[in-house]
């Protein structure tokens, strides 16, 4: 039943596991068996409506994983200083569990509600989680650095790929330093069409006793882009029209076949065959795997074994991250017929006009003859259930396109394998697979428009 592990920052995952338990009776009484305290901001309209969750705090949670503590012994102690109320919560060796609420000291309750009462109100507590509105257009400065501080001291030759955005219907984007970037070229991989820079640097041979550590200066690039980011919203995914199961022959190959971490034959084929999908119609069969996902899996990117996209680990664990989640739906997509793609991108909060970056963000996308690509983001509804409606169709000004596919040969080819998924730089250091390449992004919020 506690079958992922829980994290304490959004509780999503403990929502899904109350979801699935059942209760007899109320609360009677504190119980530290399983205690979690919650920090309210404001109540509104008594105790059925909760203006905003402030934060859970958790201190104690072995390992962070439900599935390893039997239900009897899962303690949840408070650490909130601010905590104006304690929930309670009462598990029983069978699964189930009565709620209630207590005052701030942990002793007094002061009111008992039935499961299905507190459920209400933690569904509109976590459905109604305060995230800032992106604005429809955001118009951003921003500097994509990449370093390898490190270079191995039997190094000859560096090759380094480093994805850049791309301008399509949604962004708009200008390269404001090129002029510093001479000593390599720009390129595109054939399968997909990704920008990418890419720079050789043959590194000096060592003389009598010099050191070769000391003469291999850390490689540093910087990419300093304008871009302006629209919201893109497609019409036709909204209204859920009826449309043809009709896909270009040959075109769309890429988008159809397997990869890697995406087999289509196996678990993805008996996942697929268990989802009720309507004959033809690939955009409202897009719309039941979304909602499929959605209802079925728990966000949790700490889980072993996320963060991969292995379609064939999120099918059988039913959590993960963005990349996992993603995997899943773009194996049924390509298992029905419909050409499905991974998409990556850098993460902008609309809460903040100026931060870092220090992770990738991704999202799926499907076409459908005479409506196009369809942008779908089941990791981010699975969070927030109250957008489950905005990420079927829907790609909002938080996110920059990066690139996007998945096994991607880069150009020229690299001597390694195919990229699992291009969200991030890539280094070979003499023809072999280097791990030692880092990067950090920032942006900041301006008026002046990239367009210009």
């Amino acid at each position: 039943m506690f079958y992922t592990r829980a994290v304490g920052q959004k509780g999503n995952a403990l929502l899904r596991c109350f979801a699935d338990c059942r209760t007899k009776g109320r609360a009677q009484k504190l119980d530290e068996e399983a205690l979690m305290s919650i920090s309210l901001r404001r109540l509104r309209r008594g105790w059925y409506t909760l203006r905003r969750l402030a934060r859970v705090h958790w201190r104690f949670l072995k390992d962070r994983n439900f599935a390893k503590l039997p239900l009897e012994k899962v303690n949840l102690t408070p650490t909130g200083r601010h905590a104006t109320f304690t929930l309670l919560l009462r598990f029983n060796a069978k699964g189930g569990f009565a709620l209630g609420l207590a005052r701030k000291d942990h002793r007094t309750m002061i009111r008992s509600l039935t499961c299905r009462s507190l459920l209400v109100v933690f569904v509109l507590a976590f459905m109604g989680e305060a995230v800032a509105d992106p604005p429809v257009v955001r118009n951003v400065r921003l500097k994509y650095t990449v370093e390898i501080a490190e270079i191995p001291t039997d190094a000859k030759t560096v090759d380094l790929w480093i994805p850049m955005p791309s301008e399509n219907e949604r962004q708009t984007i200008r390269l404001l330093n090129k002029s510093e970037l001479g000593a390599g070229r720009i390129t595109k991989d054939k399968t997909f069409g990704n920008r990418l820079y890419y720079r050789r640097y043959e590194l000096p041979s060592v003389t009598g006793g010099e050191s070769k550590s000391a003469g291999i200066a850390p490689i540093k690039v910087e990419l300093v882009y304008d871009a302006e980011v629209r919201e893109a919203t497609v019409a036709a995914a909204k209204q859920l029209i009826s449309t043809k199961a009709e896909v270009p022959a040959g075109e769309f190959t890429p988008y159809l076949n397997d990869s890697q971490m995406i087999p289509i034959k196996g678990r993805i084929t008996e996942l697929a065959r268990g989802i009720k999908l309507p004959p033809g119609e690939p955009l409202r069969a897009g719309r039941a795997i979304y909602d499929h996902l959605v209802s079925t899996m728990v966000y949790n990117y700490l889980a072993p074994g996320a963060g991969k996209g292995n379609a064939v680990w999120a099918c059988d664990s039913k959590t993960g991250d963005c990349t996992d989640f993603h995997s899943v739906f773009i194996g049924v997509c390509r298992w029905r017929g419909i050409p499905a793609d991974h998409v990556f991108g850098l993460p902008m909060p609309p809460e903040k006009p100026a931060g870092e970056i220090k992770y990738c963000h991704c999202w799926a996308q499907f076409w459908v003859a005479d409506v196009g690509w369809i942008p779908i983001d089941a990791s981010r509804a699975n969070k927030f259930p109250k957008d489950r409606e905005y990420y079927f169709g829907t790609l909002g000004s938080t996110w920059l396109t990066l690139a996007h596919g998945r096994d991607v040969v880069l150009e020229p080819p690299q001597q390694g394998p195919p990229i699992n998924m291009l969200h991030g730089p890539i280094a070979e250091i003499n023809g072999q697979p280097f791990e030692g390449v880092h990067w950090l992004a920032t942006y900041e919020d301006r008026q002046e428009s990239a367009a210009k």
